[in-house]
């Protein structure tokens, strides 16, 4: 059985090398286990270090030390130049907490309270039925549909120009909130920018400058910047990457406004940042402790967002952390407050499994400490057509488990990270990345997905589709209009089947019910659209409701369309 693991499987084979180094000795000041262990994660990274593929600086810190840090993979490919130690890449949504810092600063000072309303200071977001506070913002709970989802359902694209005018333009236009302020968690990154806004009008600094004289100078982060206009040049700036079926393709990235995203650093300078909360040299300890306070909603419930960062656990130990994705860049700041331990990892691939290998990173300097995993079952081989009945798009809420065939194996595409299944049972799998177990199950002929990722289940349901009646299929055909985003859709049924049409893409429907539609566009920001209809008494088409996981309820008016003479 090995032999044959060793011969199909090799990435199974790397995994399991990973794991062995994880027994090696624990104790930190040993430096042959030291070295053993950075062995261990050179190992683990093996996959990404290559000429021909973006990849990634890994950096680890136990007790207040740099005990690996190492650049695996390019920089940049058409140039041919590898990572190295001073590369610097997009933090993205990692640069969260460092927006929270400055707002908590401006609080500490007396400038501003966390329970301000926003438009104290941003007098140009509309006034809804309920207050929206800076502490919503932080926290997710503001409500406030997400800017980046909005500009992607007006017709933009992923890589065009988006520049703090065109960030408040939206705002200003929004005419309701996705729920009431405080009473759902809902990540969102208008927040963040809005965050900036207030830094800025409160410190009368612009915020690349407030973060670079409060934080990066005081720490000696001196190769971290907040970019506010995507043009800026940055020195050894990595180039980020996706996946193009068997070849690397440019993402480029044209949003201005800071805030939510746009800081960029190397794996030192995030080392610098994440041993301030030990020793509290910037900010004091007030400040960072209430930055580790979890968020709470109208009901009372925490939640597990805390101040640009996020409470959690792995195998029993407490960890702090936060995750970064936008373009190609994939990064994470993982911590174990409990064992001074930490994990950075900087990416410029677009699937690069972060949270996956920052655990497994952890695997190897904590195992004497981490809960010991269960023995898992020996593989399983499955027929071609028993993996075939699996294949399909599962629906859990707003989100899409892609479960596809490939190269004789099933595979999970879990928002753009890919994880390999390997068949433990005749309906049972599990992802050797992250060792998340996913068992398939027919229920009333529905095949059901079940995922249980260290005690957290997910079920998710295949999507199937109606074929809708000829003339219910006509009645969707037309134009409709949103106020809100200023954008007219089209929902073309010419073919025999819907397709909506936007500015700059287009997305087929599929029916769910003579009422509700989803689309899947795979360019979209989001993962899935939920697309109602509104009718009136003699059950024509007046108008749409379209969701989106960030956007929830933004209503589409049917209009007439005067031909251009």
């Amino acid at each position: 059985m090995r032999a044959l693991l060793r011969l199909r499987y090799p990435l199974l084979v790397l995994l399991l090398g990973a794991a062995a180094g994880s027994l090696l000795p624990s104790d930190a000041g040993d430096d042959v286990a030291l070295t053993s262990k950075a062995d261990a994660v050179d190992r683990l990274f093996a996959e990404w270090d290559r000429k021909d593929s973006p990849g990634c600086v890994a950096l680890v810190r136990l007790d207040g030390k740099t005990v690996h840090q190492k650049a695996y993979g390019m920089a940049n490919l058409e140039l041919g130049i590898p990572l190295s130690l001073s590369s610097v890449f997009l933090l993205a949504s990692v640069s969260k907490q460092f927006a929270v810092f400055l707002i908590m600063l401006l609080a500490q000072q007396g400038k501003l309270s966390l329970d301000d309303d926003v438009r104290k200071y941003v007098p140009e977001l509309p006034q809804f039925d309920k207050t929206i506070t800076i502490r919503h913002l932080i926290h997710h709970t503001s409500g406030l549909r997400e800017d980046l989802t909005m500009f992607n359902l007006a017709g933009w694209r992923g890589d065009d120009s988006i520049t703090r005018e065109d960030f408040m333009r939206l705002v200003k236009n929004q005419k309701n909130v996705n729920f009431q302020p405080g009473d759902q968690y809902l990540y969102c990154n208008t927040g963040y920018h809005l965050l900036a806004i207030i830094v800025e009008r409160v410190s009368k600094k612009p915020f690349s400058q407030f973060a670079r004289e409060q934080i990066f100078e005081p720490l000696g982060m001196k190769h971290t910047t907040v970019r506010e206009d995507h043009r800026q040049l940055i020195p050894h700036l990595a180039v980020s990457y996706a996946k193009n079926k068997d070849a690397f393709a440019l993402r480029r990235l044209g949003h201005g406004p800071p805030g939510a995203s746009n800081v960029h650093s190397t794996a030192g300078d995030l080392a610098l940042w994440d041993q301030n909360f030990y020793d509290a040299k910037v900010g004091g300890r007030k400040l960072l402790d209430d930055m580790l306070q979890k968020g709470k909603l109208t009901s009372g419930k925490d939640i597990a967002y805390a101040g640009g960062l996020v409470h959690g656990t792995q195998r029993g130990l407490k960890t702090v952390s936060h995750t970064g994705s936008h373009g190609g860049f994939k990064t994470i700041l993982m911590r174990f407050p409990d064992q001074r331990f930490s994990v950075i990892l900087l990416s410029n691939m677009s699937d690069f499994p972060r949270v996956p290998m920052a655990h497994k990173v952890a695997d190897i300097y904590l195992a004497h400490k981490l809960t010991p995993r269960p023995r898992e079952p020996a593989e399983v081989i499955l027929a071609p057509e028993k993996l075939e009945a699996f294949v399909g798009d599962y629906k859990t809420g707003f989100n899409v488990w892609e479960v596809r065939k490939q190269t004789g194996r099933l595979v999970v595409n879990q928002s753009g990270e890919i994880r390999p299944l390997t068949p433990i049972g005749e309906s049972e799998f599990i992802a050797l990345l992250d060792y998340q177990r996913v068992r398939f199950e027919k229920k009333n002929d529905i095949m059901i997905l079940e995922a249980d990722d260290a005690g957290k289940k997910t079920t998710a349901k295949r999507l199937q589709f109606i074929k809708l009646p000829a003339e219910k299929l006509a009645g969707l055909a037309g134009t409709y209009y949103s106020e809100e985003l200023g954008v007219l859709y089209r929902v073309d049924t010419s073919a025999g089947k819907a397709v909506l049409r936007q500015p700059k893409g287009e997305a087929e429907l599929h029916a769910v019910s003579e009422t509700e539609f989803l689309a899947k566009p795979g360019s979209a920001f989001f993962s899935l659209l939920t697309l109602k209809t509104a009718a009136n008494a003699e059950q024509q088409v007046t108008g749409l409701i379209i969701s989106t996981d960030r956007v929830r309820n933004l209503k589409f008016a049917k209009v007439r369309v005067e031909p251009a003479h």
